[in-house]
């Protein structure tokens, strides 16, 4: 698939992912890289060939699967988790983040395998902002020199709630003033959802970024 460089604002950012997926691009988890495009001439950088994943992204699966009604196995749940957080650790321990950690940037191939996509420390989406960045976003500034691991591990475990529960908008629900919680309806198949993974959710929404132990 090619993914083309949007626009001159963003060429740093564009840089910065093709960086990393060179250097990810033996990574299990993360989608994999092909090459760069060249323009006519062979000067410049127009885009990036990283592989196409064949079902499409998470929020997407997450949707569909809910508006029919159906319930994703956990079994199948827990392999995706577990390829998610595998391929955050994978990025952090190439020395980068992934700056816009959401169910958006997060895709399923053909082998069913979820793969991490868009690692370009872009900023926080709305909604989706830890509790230590959410009055630098609110007040309007820009705030990717603030996102690191710690950011990225808080919006895992935002990820890892939202596929347990089978729910594309964790954002909506703290928006809505309510926590994510493990209780109720709004954590859907609660007692196939084992308590070593409720742990790791809690661990990655600590309010103290100390707590949120690393991928």
């Amino acid at each position: 698939m090619k993914k083309e460089i949007p626009g001159p604002d963003v060429i740093d950012e564009f840089l910065y992912e093709i960086n990393a997926l060179y250097r990810l691009r033996h990574a299990r988890n993360v989608i994999r890289f092909h090459g760069v495009v060249l323009d006519n001439e062979g000067q410049h950088v127009r885009g990036v060939l990283i592989s196409y994943a064949a079902k499409g992204a998470l929020i997407d699966i997450l949707y569909d699967e809910r508006e029919r009604g159906a319930k994703i196995p956990w079994s199948r749940r827990e392999k995706w988790a577990r390829q998610i957080v595998a391929g955050l650790a994978e990025i952090h321990e190439a020395g980068f983040v992934q700056g816009d950690f959401t169910l958006t940037n997060i895709v399923v191939d053909e082998r069913d395998d979820a793969k991490i996509i868009d690692i370009n420390r872009r900023g926080c989406p709305m909604g989706w902002e830890p509790p230590e960045l959410r009055t630098l976003i609110h007040a309007g500034q820009r705030v990717a020199m603030y996102i690191g691991i710690k950011s990225d591990l808080y919006q895992l475990g935002m990820v890892l709630w939202a596929l347990a529960a089978g729910r594309d908008d964790p954002d909506g629900v703290l928006q809505a003033g309510r926590g994510l919680t493990f209780e109720g309806e709004d954590f859907a198949d609660d007692n196939k959802v084992p308590d070593w993974f409720k742990r790791v959710v809690e661990t990655c929404l600590a309010e103290d970024p100390a707590e949120r132990v690393s991928a």
